[in-house]
């Protein structure tokens, strides 16, 4: 009489099929960003269409203005319809580099995870690898930021002065999120310590 012994599939196990929709996941990001920062732009640039720019400032709403009522300020989205050559430049570059910061950061968590999926998550590459994300997400997202937030103050000035209001928005959250991952690699250094301690004295 045999005995047949039922192996279980572990739910929360990252096989195949997890690997391949987290890479479509990554390169469908990829590819919305660079349609949203790079080919919108220059195909509004060459169609001569106004540049859109998200501010906060005053909002005239000429009903509550006649009948005396007083509202705050709000976010508002100006068309701007001639923001000068330099400034339609400078924006397709920081475009370009979020798309690059972005698809470089799917890149890297891919190959962090195929050697998780490996059974070798602890490997010195993926230590850089996280390292170098890191650096992406709390560096060079809030360079950007800061680049686009110039970018826009340039070309709300076409409109007028007055439009221009300064909001201090530090971005936080990537700050936050690359110390985050910046732990997280002196972890997987730590576990690969551990690892090859382990492996000595065997």
């Amino acid at each position: 009489m045999s005995a047949t012994t039922h192996h279980r599939r572990d739910l929360f196990a990252f096989g195949r099929s997890d690997r391949w929709g987290l890479a479509l996941l990554v390169g469908l990001v990829g590819v919305v960003t660079v349609v949203v920062q790079v080919v919108q732009p220059a195909a509004r640039w060459v169609g001569g269409d106004p540049m859109p720019v998200g501010y906060a400032g005053r909002v005239r709403v000429p009903a509550l203005d006649a009948l005396g009522v007083r509202h705050e300020d709000g976010s508002v989205t100006a068309l701007v319809p001639d923001p000068g050559t330099t400034v339609r430049v400078v924006d397709l570059l920081l475009g370009l580099a979020l798309s690059a910061v972005v698809l470089g950061a799917g890149w890297l968590v891919l190959r962090v995870m195929r050697d998780v999926a490996a059974g070798d998550p602890f490997r010195p590459a993926n230590v850089t690898r996280l390292r170098v994300l890191a650096g992406l997400v709390a560096i060079a997202l809030p360079a950007v930021w800061f680049g686009r937030a110039s970018v826009d103050a340039a070309a709300l000035t076409r409109l007028g002065p007055d439009l221009v209001v300064l909001v201090l928005d530090l971005p936080w959250v990537p700050v936050l999120a690359g110390t985050v991952v910046a732990l997280l690699a002196e972890a997987f250094k730590l576990g690969g310590r551990l690892r090859d301690d382990v492996a000595g004295l065997v």
